[in-house]
C-alpha cells in the first residue's frame, strides 16, 4: 500500500507573489550592486555571505563580489575597470575572451603577471578572507603559497601575511608581485622607454643568453630612436632589487608567451 501524497498547490496570487521577485532580489538588498562577470554559483554564494557578514563600509573597502554600495564605487571595481590586459593584435578570440571574462576575478592588481598552473582566483580567496571574519591588522598564513595569491591579496587588503613554499622561484614570484604594488612608477616608466636595453640587461640577467634574442626577437623590443641615457645611467633604476625583481617577473612571463607563441605557428 503506497502512502499517499500531498501536492501543495499555490493559487494564482501566490504564484504571482513568487515570481514578482528575481533571485538576485530575494538574496540581495538594493542598495548592493553585484560586479559583471560573476557566472558561478560559489562566486554568488561568497556575495551573499559577504552581504550578510560584512558592513556596508567593510563591502565598499574590502568586498570581492560587489560594485556599488548605495551608489557609491567599491575598491575591487574601481581596481578592475577599464582594460586589464593589452593583448597583441594576433591574439587569438580564446585569449581576448579569456581575460576578458576574467577580469574581476584575476586580471587585478599584479595577479596577472606570470602563468601558474593550479592558482586560485584572487577574488575568491578575497571573499573567502572575509567569510573566515580576517580583518584589517591580522594575519593569515599560506604554507604552500604557490605563485603567492593569498598574500598578495591580504596585503591589498590590509591584512598581514606569512607565505611559505619550497619552490624558490615561487618565493621570488611572490615577493615580485607583493613589493611589485609599491615599486616607483618612474623607474618602471624609464624601463619602458629603453625597452630594448632593459630587455638585454635581463636577458643577460636571466642567463637567457643571445641565442634568445635572435633578430626576430629583438625587433619586438627594438626603440624607434636611440637610448638617451649613457648605460652606467640606464642601469640605475636595477639598484632598486624591488624594481629588478618586478621586470625581471615581466620579463620571464613576456618571454614565456613569446616562446609558447612561437611553438604554436609551426
Amino acid at each position: 500500500m503506497f502512502e499517499a501524497h500531498q501536492m501543495h498547490c499555490l493559487e494564482s496570487g501566490e504564484i504571482a507573489s513568487l515570481l514578482s521577485k528575481t533571485l538576485y532580489e530575494r538574496l540581495f538588498p538594493r542598495r548592493l550592486e553585484l560586479v559583471p562577470q560573476l557566472n558561478e554559483v560559489y562566486e554568488l554564494e561568497l556575495a551573499y555571505y559577504e552581504s550578510q557578514l560584512l558592513s556596508d563600509e567593510e563591502i565598499l573597502r574590502n568586498g570581492a563580489y560587489f560594485a556599488r554600495v548605495d551608489g557609491h564605487l567599491t575598491r575591487h571595481f574601481l581596481m578592475c575597470q577599464g582594460q586589464p590586459l593589452k593583448l597583441a593584435r594576433h591574439s587569438s578570440s580564446r585569449l581576448k575572451s579569456f581575460f576578458e571574462s576574467n577580469q574581476f576575478k584575476t586580471g587585478y592588481a599584479t595577479h596577472g603577471l606570470f602563468p601558474y598552473r593550479g592558482k586560485f582566483h584572487p577574488q575568491m580567496i578575497k571573499g573567502l578572507i572575509n567569510v573566515m571574519g580576517i580583518k584589517p591588522g591580522d594575519t593569515v598564513l599560506d604554507p604552500m603559497m604557490g605563485s603567492g595569491t593569498v598574500p598578495l591579496e591580504a596585503t591589498l587588503m590590509g591584512i598581514n601575511s606569512i607565505g611559505i613554499d619550497t619552490s624558490p622561484f615561487c618565493v621570488f614570484m611572490a615577493k615580485a608581485k607583493i613589493e611589485g604594488l609599491i615599486v616607483p612608477l618612474t623607474d618602471i616608466k624609464v624601463a619602458l622607454q629603453e625597452f630594448d636595453s632593459t630587455f638585454k640587461y635581463l636577458a643577460q640577467e636571466a642567463s637567457v643568453g643571445e641565442s634568445y634574442i635572435g633578430n626576430e626577437q629583438v625587433s619586438l623590443f627594438k626603440s624607434e630612436s636611440p637610448p638617451s641615457r649613457r648605460a652606467s645611467e640606464r642601469y640605475e633604476i636595477f639598484e632598486n632589487q624591488s624594481v629588478k625583481n618586478y621586470l625581471m617577473l615581466a620579463f620571464l612571463d613576456a618571454k614565456g608567451y613569446a616562446e609558447r607563441s612561437k611553438r604554436k605557428s609551426f
